[in-house]
């Protein structure tokens, strides 16, 4: 058997920063959803209007996970290989954090506040700081450019499906607006 290159590069004082690091994306995922758990209405989001290309809800889950193990080991990389928050990887990091308080804050928008254009908008600016970190996690480690493409790619999925709700349900949410002022 062989092992990839970069599983034998890996030292034993790697652990405990690559656990940190991988735990911070998921962690911060989880306490979000924990928080809204039992807020988040079912029967409202199985209500609205959705593209056919919608995947079933038990995959949100499964994929993130795997994305944010992927964003988690990345920024450790980054973080080794660019000399960590005081040398090259302090800007590619200051954008890995970015990304990550707007990948945490859509759940809320969407779900806890049910404001699907707020959580539109929000995640077309989080497809923007997905790119730009990619970019420059590249110049650091190619591995952390790797793990982050599958990211990239969900992202812009991710967005164009909420654009496509957004539009879908349009009516809706100003006639929930209109009933809120009254």
């Amino acid at each position: 058997m062989h092992w990839p290159a970069y599983l034998l590069a890996m030292d034993a004082a790697d652990l405990v920063p690559i656990a940190v690091a991988v735990l911070i994306p998921l962690l911060g995922s989880w306490m979000i959803a924990l928080k809204l758990y039992g807020k988040v209405d079912d029967d409202w989001y199985k209500k609205l209007a959705k593209p056919a290309f919608t995947p079933p809800p038990w995959t949100f889950s499964v994929v993130w996970t795997v994305l944010y193990l992927f964003m988690g080991y990345a920024s450790f990389l980054v973080w080794r290989d660019g000399n960590g928050f005081h040398g090259a990887a302090k800007t590619a990091l200051i954008a890995y954090g970015i990304q990550l308080v707007l990948n945490w804050a859509w759940m809320p928008m969407f779900f806890g506040l049910r404001n699907r254009s707020l959580a539109a908008i929000e995640v077309f600016l989080l497809a923007i700081a997905v790119g730009a970190t990619t970019v420059l996690f590249n110049r650091i480690n190619s591995l952390a450019f790797q793990l982050f493409i599958p990211y990239a790619l969900w992202t812009s999925f991710a967005t164009y499906l909420n654009f496509s709700i957004w539009y879908m349900n349009r009516t809706g949410e100003k006639k929930i607006r209109k009933r809120k002022a009254t």
